[in-house]
């Protein structure tokens, strides 16, 4: 197939259960809330989805095939499904390759995440080279740390402007997530890890 013949590839629907701090559902019924709103927009049931591509991250959610509980709330039983151990974008863009390749005319791509179902910062130094990292405790908010130190390295004003940046997005965040706060109130609260 010429790539002037394959055909293009559009998002009909979208839907989302989240962000929530701390959400009591069952990662089930997040995602079929997330998968019936993201039908409901694209005006189709489930009978119109050829395909399905799921993916998620059993370390964060801190279960092992943390997808084999969503595959009858995302119409992938009897159904041809692809399994991906990573976000969102990547089973978009699996998804969009489906298309493409002209594998199917219509694919659901569901991505999920429930980072409160295990201690994060414990299970993000489980995602670290277990030989030279895991013995001195690195995790993801060491590595943010380390390279906020890099890039700040010569630059006196980066840590203010940070602080001004995450002012912005607090206030145009979600308050559940967390509350608004000035950049003066973001600089003084404490260092998680040197310089953020």
């Amino acid at each position: 197939m010429r790539a002037g013949d394959r055909p293009a590839v559009a998002i009909a629907g979208v839907g989302q259960a989240g962000p929530v701090a701390a959400d009591s559902r069952s990662i089930p019924e997040m995602v079929l809330a997330a998968v019936e709103e993201a039908l409901a927009d694209a005006a189709i049931g489930f009978d119109g989805v050829e395909a399905v591509v799921t993916a998620s991250v059993d370390l964060f959610d801190g279960l092992t095939a943390s997808n084999v509980a969503i595959t009858e709330v995302v119409g992938a039983v009897m159904r041809p499904e692809t399994r991906i151990a990573g976000d969102g974008l990547c089973a978009a863009i699996h998804g969009a390759c489906e298309l493409r390749a002209g594998a199917c005319e219509t694919v659901l791509a569901v991505a999920h995440g429930k980072a409160s179902m295990a201690p994060h910062w414990a299970l993000t130094e489980w995602a670290m080279d277990p030989v030279f990292l895991q013995p001195l405790g690195i995790d993801f908010l060491v590595c943010a740390g380390l390279q906020a130190c890099a890039l700040a390295q010569g630059d006196g004003g980066a840590t203010e402007r940070w602080a001004e940046l995450a002012a912005r997005r607090a206030a145009a965040g979600d308050a559940a997530i967390a509350p608004p706060r000035s950049a003066a109130e973001i600089l003084a609260s404490p260092v998680l890890a040197s310089p953020l």
